[in-house]
């Protein structure tokens, strides 16, 4: 990483994240979980990645034995997640710890098409109005306006606008 740094430190970078994934990606809640064996549950496993970049899976429903087929319960979650709760805990105390395990942390993505609160949409939003007024309808000009339409949105300073216009 540093080598890049020094490489590139006198150049002006700009990342572009696709929002594709925003689309279908579907977040839980700790709310949305029940205490005990066989209550509610919304997802059928927990993918996460823990403090050494490792990726983990924690099932939410059992797989075999008596309980095959129901929901875990954040007790049960818990104790594979190696939480250790006291005794006697209320279920609002259990969500409290969990939201400090990296499981329940999920990413709260800005609903799609709105440039107020996702600055990626503001920019697609003027790429495509720029491309759109004006195109002939032939590649070669349209694969030239995508690039002017950047140096239009950085020239007219319109990423300030929309904040300016968003965000008083």
């Amino acid at each position: 990483m540093l080598e890049l740094k020094q490489e590139y430190k006198n150049h002006q970078i700009e990342v572009i994240v696709d929002n594709a994934r925003t689309h279908t990606t579907k977040s839980y809640s700790l709310q949305d979980f029940g205490r005990n064996i066989g209550t509610r549950c919304p997802v059928e496993k927990i993918e996460y990645v823990d403090e050494n970049g490792a990726t983990n899976v924690i099932e939410c429903y059992f797989k075999n034995g008596t309980n095959k087929g129901k929901s875990k319960g954040l007790v049960e979650l818990c104790k594979e997640s190696r939480v250790q709760l006291p005794v006697q805990i209320k279920l609002d105390e259990i969500r409290k710890i969990l939201s400090k395990h990296r499981a329940f942390q999920n990413i709260i993505y800005c609903p799609k098409y709105h440039c107020e609160l996702n600055a990626i949409e503001g920019l697609w939003c003027n790429q495509k109005a720029f491309v759109r007024s004006r195109t002939d309808q032939s590649f070669e000009k349209m694969i030239k306006l995508i690039s002017d339409s950047r140096i239009h949105f950085v020239k007219r300073k319109i990423a300030l606008k929309l904040f300016r216009r968003f965000w008083r």
